[in-house]
């Protein structure tokens, strides 16, 4: 194959310090007005400062406007979206979970093989709340053909917002009339029982909480007013705190 014969001619490129000068003309005179831009910014880059000024607010406010769509979602059919605001115009997005007082039910026997019903190990254990109703419902266990009541003890303690136990009753498990098994109910109503002396003119409990527990109670026969002895105990007292809507600084929007 032959070479080719087709010569290119490069266009003279300027030296580094050439180029250089160039751009600094170029700056003097978008600053001055001068030169190539004499006809479109005549004042300068002084006299685009007012556009510019316009476009960053709108900019600001775009971005401002699609931060609100984001955390509190866009509306459908062309109606308005709803917002609430404090009394120092906040945006407010949401609420924080309300302070709450909870009654911590715990209960500690001596672990049992659920199918054997004999116990397991020494001592006694604090029952899972998964367990409890399967546990609790044995009663006994067996040794040499003898029958023993299931022992042990109730522990209740009311937990204020600030994680503080303010109250609690302990009372060992109760046995039936026969003394052969533990009763469930007859252990749940004695400490029951001692909770409320011991919340009664407590000046760490309101005492409107202590008429709602006793209102479920006189109801239901449980703290929660469900029919679980077992289920959760949570009361909470007054509202949450608000959650502001904020910028992408971290900073409140504030109307």
């Amino acid at each position: 194959m032959g070479g080719s014969d087709v010569q290119y001619n490069y266009p003279d490129q300027p030296s580094y310090g050439e180029g250089m000068a160039d751009a600094l003309k170029a700056q003097v005179e978008l600053l001055t007005g001068q030169g190539e831009f004499a006809g479109i910014a005549p004042e300068g880059l002084k006299g685009l400062l007012p556009l510019e000024e316009d476009i960053r607010r709108e900019t600001a406010q775009t971005d401002t406007d699609i931060l609100r769509q984001t955390l509190l979602g866009t509306t459908t059919g062309g109606g308005e979206q709803e917002v609430t605001y404090d009394d120092q115009g906040r945006v407010i997005r949401g609420y924080k979970e309300a302070p709450k007082y909870e009654v911590r039910q715990r209960i500690f026997q001596r672990e049992l093989d659920i199918e054997t019903g004999r116990p397991i190990g020494e001592g006694l254990k604090e029952v899972p709340s998964s367990d409890r109703m399967s546990v609790t419902r044995v009663g006994s266990y067996e040794i040499g053909g003898s029958t023993f009541p299931v022992d042990g003890y109730y522990r209740f303690e009311l937990v204020d917002p600030e994680g503080e136990v303010v109250a609690f009753a302990q009372e060992d498990i109760v046995n039936n009339e026969a003394g052969t098994r533990a009763d469930p109910q007859a252990s749940y109503d004695a400490v029951v029982g001692e909770l409320f002396s011991n919340m009664e003119g407590n000046e760490d409990v309101p005492a409107d909480l202590v008429e709602s527990f006793r209102s479920n109670y006189e109801t239901a026969g449980t703290l929660s007013g469900l029919d679980d002895n077992y289920a959760r105990v949570e009361v909470p007292q007054g509202e949450g705190s608000p959650i502001y809507l904020t910028d992408e600084n971290g900073e409140i929007i504030q109307d």
